[in-house]
């Protein structure tokens, strides 16, 4: 079993996997920064109202986005965080 576990696959068999559409990741694909924003936008929109943190994948971007503010991540205060704060 530790030498199946260890072994490489050959290029035959990750093309076959390819051809009946095997996903190679276990995680899903993650939306886009300004997906998600669009996204929140779209909600408020719809609801009169900001969605709360327990809001699923939505919920998540948003508790991450308050996260990267509180520690004043460099790149989220210069890129993203003036966007957030103009709405």
């Amino acid at each position: 079993r530790k030498r199946v576990l260890t072994k490489a696959l050959t290029s035959e068999r990750i093309r076959l996997l390819d051809s009946i559409g095997f996903v190679w990741s276990i995680a899903g694909p993650k939306a886009a920064w300004e997906d998600r924003f669009r996204e929140l936008m779209e909600y408020y929109d719809a609801n009169d109202r900001w969605p709360s943190q327990s809001m699923g994948k939505l919920g998540e971007w948003i508790h991450k986005q308050r996260m990267q503010y509180s520690k004043r991540d460099e790149k989220f205060m210069r890129e993203r965080a003036p966007k957030l704060d103009a709405v």
